[in-house]
């Protein structure tokens, strides 16, 4: 019983694996540890990364727009409230991303800046449509999942100071 229950402690400790004793098979899984990677650019863009060991299965996009900036782009005459701007904001982004599967994005009004934040659920995400929609680089799609490592080297290639939250 003995060298059952150490065989089965180094089985869980050394990753997936399927293990039959007598009529029963029992498997065991490697937990892979979550971790949470934050990329900061400029302008105040942000890119938080979301993992389990390698797999990315979150990503989240902040940015920032000049209110002033964003009300001269739409040619209206008149005064708008922040709450009728936000209606549109939200109206805009809901429009723009809604057929595109494990995207969700949500525009809010701070002070003299529009903060919006849009997010990438892969397990939902079809990354086809991802690189179609610009959200995605066709080279990070090259095998059964986005990784962690190569996607954080990019963002660092590009300029952005990231750390682990």
């Amino acid at each position: 019983m003995k060298k059952v229950m150490t065989l089965l402690l180094i089985l869980v400790l050394s990753g997936c694996t399927r293990l039959s004793i007598g009529n029963e098979t029992v498997e065991t899984k490697k937990e892979e540890k979550e971790s949470i990677v934050k990329c900061d650019g400029e302008d105040n863009k942000t890119i938080t990364f979301f993992s389990k060991g390698d797999e990315l299965y979150a990503m989240q996009f902040v940015f920032f727009q000049e209110l002033e900036e964003f009300i001269q782009s739409l040619n209206i005459s008149g005064t708008l409230s922040n709450e009728e701007i936000s209606k549109y904001i939200n109206s805009s982004l809901s429009e723009k991303y809604k057929d595109i599967k494990g995207v969700s994005a949500i525009g809010e009004i701070l002070e003299d800046k529009i903060q919006y934040t849009i997010m990438i659920d892969f397990d939902e995400a079809d990354f086809d449509q991802l690189v179609e929609n610009g959200l995605l680089n066709s080279g990070e799609v090259e095998s059964q999942y986005i990784s962690l490592k190569k996607t954080k080297e990019a963002y660092q290639n590009n300029g952005y100071a990231c750390e682990n939250q």
